[in-house]
């Protein structure tokens, strides 16, 4: 029982909404982060391609917005190493949005392309 409830704790992780489009990213999709390099400037993300299947790839945080906790799905949970309590992933995902304004911020001519074209 303990054991269940150790493991319970530490099944959030750190979702986001896909802000620019690419090849593989759909505008608004979900995103999982799965692993945060130690520079913060990119990501491993886990996220349904266009085509419907999960995909990992490496991206930066300013692409995305609306950094919050969630609860991971049973089949994700092995592609998702960043994951903690809902407090500790709370704390992280305000960091993290943060971390994407400000960055979005520091290159205000970027254009976001938020249409797949």
């Amino acid at each position: 029982m303990a054991k269940q409830q150790a493991n319970e704790m530490s099944e959030y992780g750190i979702v986001a909404n896909i802000l620019e489009v690419d090849r593989a990213f759909r505008f608004g999709a979900k995103a999982w982060m799965a692993q945060w390099e130690s520079g913060g400037e990119r990501a491993r993300w886990v996220a349904l391609s266009r085509g419907g299947r999960i995909i990992e790839k490496y991206a930066s945080v300013h692409r995305f917005k609306n950094f919050r906790c969630a609860w991971i799905p049973e089949h994700l949970r092995k592609r998702i190493f960043q994951r903690g309590t809902r407090k500790e992933m709370e704390e992280y995902a305000l960091f993290w949005e943060k971390r994407a304004e400000e960055a979005r911020s520091d290159h205000p001519n970027r254009l976001f392309q938020t249409k797949a074209g």
